[in-house]
């Protein structure tokens, strides 16, 4: 399997056959042959003379300041409260 690599080092296609590496070294990009065949080539990157599989990067979303579902239930029972004064109940 040849894996083809940008100018930033970053896996961005794999092929099974010997691509044209005069067409890759026009844009800076590199071809190199694996005997191992790579699930996911998002993850690899080129190091070193040779390929690296890295781990995702964890994302972490921003916490919101939930309420919890004590503090919900009294909010919605003074709005409630609210609501049946407001009415005249």
């Amino acid at each position: 399997m040849y894996y083809i690599f940008n100018t930033e080092k970053k896996c961005i296609c794999s092929c099974d056959f010997k691509p044209n590496t005069n067409d890759l070294a026009t844009r800076g990009e590199i071809a190199v042959e694996s005997q191992v065949i790579y699930s996911n080539i998002e993850y690899l990157v080129f190091e070193k003379n040779k390929i690296v599989e890295k781990p995702a990067e964890k994302i972490e979303l921003p916490q919101k300041n939930k309420p919890s579902l004590a503090e919900e239930i009294k909010m919605l029972k003074e709005r409630i409260a609210k609501l049946e004064k407001n009415a005249g109940v």
